[in-house]
Parts: structure tokens; sequence; C-alpha cells
């Protein structure tokens, strides 16, 4: 069954409407934690080849934070092409700005950089997209930026993962359309004309504990404590942290395991060790199942199963073949949607069984509240634990543990055989 289905447009298309909470961040001047000098000679933006644009991206390293590609190979793939360049300033997620908040602070430049990326596009046809259900804000958003219209887009959240249809829908008869984030269209104006690389990122500080919400230009590898301090938050104000625990990639759980405990340990604050799939599962609501299922490799997916309606666990957290599912999938209750990075495995297998419908890419990954919200529920539950109690949970060997037992078993293997031929 596919994206047509009106029990999937139920579930998933209609989404929440959620309390967008903008201020007072989005009101306040973007904090530059390291502030550039001023070039001393600029270049004519209008002066500018369309190679030469390319050529400044590549060269100063930036990063579109819409979908985390390099912008100079974005822009190169679809060089020449007229396509339609659409800017995403979204931000449905209700405490952020962080895109919004530079586009209105820094329009001049961002009106620059999407200059520059239209003329390397070839095209005059560029739009800045914005989330349209933002109650509080204390600014208006204009009709333009430097002659670029702006446009209200996005229903009810998260509007971001919907947005591909939306624009599909809206844009269908226009051709082809490049999404690119209006932050990199900002860093690209400081390439092209300043001869900046990118050596920083927008980030936004808020939240109701926060005491000086904002946005901040931060510089890349920036101390999170650095960010919490200027935004008047430190760690004494944390009563808990929550973080993935696994099961996943055992560098990223290493790294994000050793992040939170840096912070935790100096006043041994309490700590809440997520499960990965428990997360997954606590981002969609709905009838039904959720199976959570993250590729493994080797023909596995790390898997775990809930209710979706209560959440209400139905498959431990585990290692297993996709085939050893078969059972699971033909007897749970449907309809069944399978979320994560190992979804696409599953339906290649199970898409035919009755009751299985097709999350669309865009809607099977986690988000980081629902980590934050499974904490809270395990905090509340006597479930967390001091910093020193928190460890990866990788559900299986490593595979340099798995190459090392394999050697030494055939190391023991051949010995025994020496022996034996020995005594013959």
């Amino acid at each position: 069954m596919q994206l047509t289905d009106k029990i999937f447009k139920g579930l998933y298309r209609r989404g929440v409407m959620l309390e967008q909470m903008k201020e007072p961040a989005l009101s306040r001047t973007v904090k530059q934690m390291e502030p550039a000098e001023p070039c001393e000679n600029p270049r004519d933006i209008d002066a500018l080849s369309p190679e030469e644009i390319l050529r400044a991206a590549e060269e100063a390293d930036i990063v579109d934070e819409t979908d985390g590609r390099p912008l100079a190979e974005k822009l190169r793939e679809a060089m020449g092409s007229g396509t339609m360049l659409l800017i995403d300033a979204i931000d449905d997620e209700p405490y952020v700005s962080s895109q919004m908040g530079p586009m209105l602070a820094l329009r001049d430049q961002c009106a620059g950089g999407i200059r520059l990326a239209a003329r390397a596009l070839g095209t005059t046809d560029a739009t800045v997209l914005v989330y349209r259900h933002i109650s509080d804000s204390e600014v208006a958003i204009p009709r333009n930026i430097g002659g670029i219209p702006i446009k209200r887009v996005g229903g009810k959240y998260p509007a971001q993962c919907q947005m591909e249809e939306e624009l599909a829908e809206r844009y269908s008869g226009k051709g082809s359309w490049l999404l690119c984030g209006a932050c990199a269209m900002i860093h690209l104006y400081r390439a092209a004309v300043e001869g900046r690389p990118q050596t920083t990122t927008f980030v936004t500080v808020a939240g109701n504990c926060v005491g000086f919400p904002r946005n901040v230009e931060a510089p890349l590898g920036t101390p999170v404590l650095e960010l919490l301090k200027l935004c008047g938050l430190t760690c004494a104000d944390i009563d808990l942290f929550g973080v993935n625990a696994g099961p996943g990639s055992f560098t990223g759980l290493r790294i994000g395991l050793a992040a939170v405990k840096g912070l935790a340990f100096p006043r041994e604050t309490l700590c809440a060790p997520v499960s990965t799939l428990e997360a997954l599962a606590a981002a969609h609501t709905g009838k039904g199942t959720v199976l959570c299922a993250l590729d493994a490799r080797r023909a596995q997916v790390y898997s775990a199963a809930f209710d979706l309606a209560t959440h209400t666990r139905l498959l431990d957290d585990d290692a297993r073949a996709v085939a050893d599912l078969a059972q699971f999938v033909e007897n749970c209750k449907k309809p069944l949607f399978f979320v994560g990075d190992g979804a696409s495995l599953c339906y290649n297998k199970y898409s035919n069984v009755p009751g299985v419908l097709t999350v669309p890419p865009e809607l099977r990954g986690g988000r980081a509240a629902a980590v934050a919200l499974v904490a809270k529920q395990m905090a509340q539950r006597g479930e967390a634990v001091l910093p020193e109690a928190l460890l990866p949970d990788y559900h299986r060997l490593s595979q340099a543990e798995r190459e090392r037992a394999e050697r030494l078993a055939a190391e023991a293997a051949a010995r025994n055989n020496d022996t034996e031929n020995g005594k013959d």
C-alpha cells in the first residue's frame, strides 16, 4: 500500500499543531561569538562568473544545513540548468529559529548569496520559504528580502519532513527546483565576496529554562558549555541528561555518551540511557504497530517494535536478520509501519504483506525531542543512572571483536589439528 492510502494520510500527514515559542530569540540580533574583521577589498558581486561562484563555495567548504551536503556539489550538479532555487528558512520546531533568524538579521548577505546561487544555476527564479504557523513572533516577516520573495509553506508539525510533498504540489508546473539552506546562502556570500571560509554555524539556544534565549553564530567546535553560558544556562541548572545509548553506530554512541558524561560528571547529574529504537518509536504516533529498524550490516537490523497508540513495547531491542522478523510481521496488529535507516531493508522484504504501509524516507527518522521525552519518562520511573554507570548498549560484538574471535578460533582449530596429526 502506498502513500495515497487514506489510513496513511490520517496517521502521518495530518501531524499536530505545536505551540511556537520563537520569542524572544527571534527578535534579538544574532550573537556572533567571534565577530569577523570587515573585508578591506570585497569583490564585485555582479562581476562573478558561475564558475568563480562554485570555486568560492568549494574552497570555503560550505555545508548546506538543509541536508548536510557540500553546497558546491549541489550547485554544480544543477549548474546552468535554469532550475528554480528555493531557500529553506522554515524552522518549524517549536523553539528553533536558526534559519529564519539569520535570514532576517543578515538579510543583505542572505539575499546576496541567493543571487549568486541563482546565477550559478542560470535562473532568476528564486524564493525564500518560511513556516506558516508562527503565532508569537514580534518580528514582522517581510514579503521579500533584497527583492527575493518570501512565501509561507508547511502545514502541521513536522512540516519540515512533509515539505518535499508540498513543494512538489506547489511547484509542479514550474519544472525542477533545488532546495538550499538560508544559512548556506549567507556563507556563500561571504566566501564569494569576502573570501571567507565557513568556520561558523548558526544555532538556537532556547527553551523554558534558558535565561537569555537567542540565535548564536558559533565557531565550529565551540564547547556546548560555552553556548549554554552565553545564554544564561549552566550545567548546575540541568537536572537530567538524556542520551541515545544504543543500539547504533559504535563510534557515534561512544562520542555521544562521552560528551554527556563530560557534562554530567562534575555534579554527578543523573543521566537517562535512552534506547535509540524506543526514541525512534516515541517520534511517531497513531494506530497500529511501528517496527523500528537500524541497519546493522551483515543482512541484519537492530530492531524493536511498539504499539503506536500506547508505545507499549512489543519486541525487545536486538540485532536480528531481516528474515527473522517474518512471524512478527505476519501476526502483529495492523497497520504496520517501518521507521529508521533500516526501514528500506524491511520494506524490500515485507511490502507485500497485507497491512504494511509505506512511510516515506523523510518521515522515518528520529527527533531529539523524542529522546528528551523518553529520558523524562525513565527518570520518573527511577531508571536514570549516575554518569559513571552510563554505558553503550551495542547488542552485538564490534567488527574488530568478531574478527579477533574468528582468528582465535581458527588458531585453536589449527593447534588441535597439529596435535591430532602428531598423535597419529
